[in-house]
């Protein structure tokens, strides 16, 4: 139960630390004073003040005096649902703003050249995800070609990796991947067909664990290391050609290699 709420208050824009002191004041059955907090959270007190002043402003807590020092407290759960539907309804409106504004902003860009790749960084797993969903949101074309270090993916995402399988399938985005020879990657290509994917199997003896994939202009380099998760998303369309003519050639490889080998195994059988 804790585990989805921290989840959601991720989704709604909160930090980890911030997301560390609401948890303990909702567990603490009275106010609690900073010394105590930092015990509990062990955040220092100096980290703590920015941090209650930041949630303070969202109305997620409230500060109280006692004995002449101040306590700190969060606000009830139940008005937690009622802070959400805000949150969202004040992102409904900031999209129709964004939506009348776009237009002013396309005619001043078009016809620009971009002289250099653009290049972001994403750390943490929450980080990693954004990188993984834009493969959805931002595709157009709903093709995916990815090199994939399966367990070290399932390893770090866990069950998240199913939900988003789930909402690329939906969204009709076909992922083309080469994969690891372990028993997750062939456990996932068993389930090709229902998560609109088609996967290729490397012989054995070529590890790795991390994602290279590329779609539309963009490529993204995920590093599923547990000590420093970390991805760097890429757009630039040269960048992007060569990592999808590199997929092409090792896949046909591969294709190749499964032919013959079928071949091989009917001549057998004859």
């Amino acid at each position: 139960m804790a585990h989805n709420l921290s989840e959601t208050l991720a989704d709604i824009g909160l930090q980890p630390s911030e997301i560390t002191v609401l948890m303990t004041l909702f567990e603490a059955k009275a106010a609690l004073r900073v010394s105590l907090m930092s015990k509990k959270t062990k955040i220092n007190r100096t980290t703590l003040y920015p941090i209650l002043r930041s949630l303070s402003e969202r109305g997620l807590v409230s500060s109280v005096e006692e004995g002449g020092v101040l306590a700190w407290r969060a606000l009830r759960p139940n008005l937690l649902v009622d802070y959400i539907e805000q949150m969202q309804e004040k992102l409904k409106i900031g999209i129709s703003k964004v939506r009348e504004i776009v237009p002013f902003l396309e005619p001043k860009n078009a016809g620009r050249e971009r002289k250099y790749p653009s290049i972001q960084y994403f750390e943490g797993t929450e980080g990693i995800k954004k990188v993984v969903m834009d493969s959805i949101i931002a595709n157009p074309s709903k093709t995916i070609y990815g090199f994939s270090g399966t367990d070290a993916t399932y390893k770090l995402l866990g069950p998240w990796v199913r939900e988003y399988v789930k909402k690329r399938a939906a969204a009709g985005v076909r992922r083309y991947q080469i994969a690891t020879d372990t028993s997750i990657s062939r456990e996932e290509q068993s389930r090709d067909a229902k998560e609109n994917r088609r996967t290729h199997i490397l012989p054995p003896g070529f590890p790795f664990e991390v994602e290279m994939a590329t779609y539309e202009d963009k490529v993204h380099i995920i590093s599923f290391a547990e000590d420093y998760p970390v991805a760097i998303l890429i757009q630039d369309e040269k960048i992007a050609q060569v990592m999808k003519s590199l997929f092409s050639y090792i896949d046909t490889q591969l294709e190749k290699d499964l032919n013959a080998k079928a071949h091989d195994n009917n001549v057998v059988s004859i």
